[in-house]
């Protein structure tokens, strides 16, 4: 399971793919960001993912007019041995957490998390920061994970059960 912490444990930068960004904006929970990380950045190419025609309409308002605690960065390079099956934003996303040093990388697909670990990149995804974001402000966890299932995430039952039980657990010690 992905490491859980929080902003206030010390200064975390960030760097987010456009996968979780474009579920969290969907459940209406992206502005808790800052609650969880000091600094959020995002390469160009995910913004530009963000503002495609085939994303939702609420995400691309979103993206027209990003938040001020959204940061878009430029890849000074691209990491060449990264696959190429990746996409754009992704390969951005682990070559830009690479340059900066960042603390975390948001990132939920399969081939794109296995490259970011094997440079040892730490990543998390959008089932770890919406357990995160339910035990901070108390908002219905399972209500919307089942809307995360319905707007097309996928993920297998054993990882959603894995993340209920990260859930209660953490819900009944009180602690992130």
């Amino acid at each position: 399971m992905d490491g859980v912490q929080g902003g206030a444990a010390g200064s975390v930068i960030v760097i987010a793919d456009t996968s979780p960004l474009n579920y969290l904006i969907q459940l209406g929970l992206v502005e808790y960001l800052p609650d969880l990380y000091d600094e959020i950045v995002i390469p160009q190419s995910v913004l530009q993912e963000l503002s495609n025609l085939g994303s939702p309409l609420v995400v691309r308002d979103w993206a027209y007019s990003s938040p001020d605690w959204v940061i878009v960065r430029s890849v000074g390079a691209l990491d060449p041995t990264l696959p190429p099956r990746l996409g754009a934003g992704e390969r951005e996303a682990i070559s830009l957490a690479i340059e900066l040093h960042a603390g975390m990388l948001l990132i939920d697909d399969l081939p794109g998390r296995n490259a970011a670990e094997e440079r040892g990149l730490s990543i998390t995804g959008t089932l770890t920061i919406l357990l995160q974001i339910s035990l901070l402000s108390g908002i219905d966890f399972e209500t919307k994970l089942a809307e995360l299932v319905q707007l097309g995430f996928r993920a297998s039952e054993s990882i959603l059960e894995r993340i209920r039980e990260a859930f209660l657990k953490n819900r009944q010690s009180g602690s992130l």
